[in-house]
């Protein structure tokens, strides 16, 4: 069983800027996280500026796990003042 995670960031037409930079040292640290089998990040052209993060995780552990690291969580608070909305997260789960 893998597990995929979608986040979708709703941005503030005058941060886009620093979250994509948040954006690309984050999937830096989490292409390097144990458990990880890919991570990606992209704009929506639907809402723009919006961008959707895409992972992919041996175990819903591993995912957990990421989560609960210092990196993930100081993403979330760094980029808040960010955001425009509130951030769509979706966790599925293949056999």
């Amino acid at each position: 069983m893998t597990v995929l995670a979608f986040e979708r960031y709703p941005v503030d037409p005058s941060h886009t800027n620093e979250f994509e930079a948040l954006v690309n040292d984050l999937l830096e640290h989490m292409r390097a996280a144990p458990g990880v089998l890919w991570a990606d990040g992209m704009k929506a052209f639907d809402d723009e500026p919006s961008y959707v993060l895409l992972s992919e995780w041996r175990t819903d552990a591993d995912l957990d796990a990421w989560g609960a690291t210092e990196t993930a969580g100081g993403f979330a608070d760094d980029v808040d003042a960010a955001l425009r909305g509130e951030v769509t997260r979706r966790r599925l789960s293949s056999p």
